[in-house]
This record gives structure tokens, C-alpha cells and sequence, in this order.
């Protein structure tokens, strides 16, 4: 049901923390990541108050480093991890990949 008419409400407040890079993370940042995680929108804590990254952290027990950015494509995505991930030696990278934008070719 679509909210009254001229309605000034609150739905949701979410803190947004960044690390000393500007990724979401708490600081401060370890020096290793089991898991290293990057993608669009839908991977940054902005619009939901448990993004899947920490659900991942909390229900896999595993430190997962969280690379993404609102408007990331695919590029930017391995950027980051190159830059910022690889050096944490994760086992794992996982991409947050979204079909509806993430498709588009960069020039």
C-alpha cells in the first residue's frame, strides 16, 4: 500500500562507515581478509541495514573486506580488488554482480 498522501516519514536510518580508503568498512582495517567482496549498490550498506557482505561475515565466522562502491561496474570492481583486496590474501573474491546495469561496456 503506497504511504498517505504529502507524507514526511523516517523509513529506515542506516550509519554508513568507511574505512581510510572510503570502502564500508569499520576501521580499522586488518591486515588480512579470509573473504574480499566488491560490486555495486547492491553489496554497499545503503539502502538495507545488513547488506549481504556482513550477513556473509556473521554467518560464515569469516573477516570479509568489503571493496564497493554505489555505480561500480565491473571494471572499477576488479580495480578495487587489485588495489585493495589482493594484498590481503583472501581465498576467496566474490563479485556482486548485477545483469540489469553491469553488462554495459566501458569504453
Amino acid at each position: 500500500e503506497p504511504l498517505p498522501p504529502a507524507d514526511d516519514a523516517v523509513l529506515a536510518r542506516i550509519q554508513f562507515v568507511t574505512d581510510a580508503s572510503g570502502y564500508p568498512n569499520r576501521p580499522p582495517v586488518q591486515e588480512q581478509y579470509e573473504i574480499v567482496v566488491t560490486g555495486d549498490s547492491f553489496t554497499v550498506p545503503g539502502s538495507v541495514e545488513s547488506p549481504w557482505p556482513a550477513l556473509l561475515e556473521q554467518i560464515s565466522g569469516k573477516n570479509v573486506l568489503n571493496l564497493a562502491m554505489p555505480g561500480y561496474s565491473p571494471r572499477p570492481e576488479a580495480e578495487a580488488v587489485k588495489l585493495f583486496g589482493l594484498g590481503k590474501r583472501p581465498n576467496w573474491v566474490i563479485v556482486g554482480y548485477f545483469e540489469g546495469n553491469d553488462l554495459i561496456i566501458e569504453p
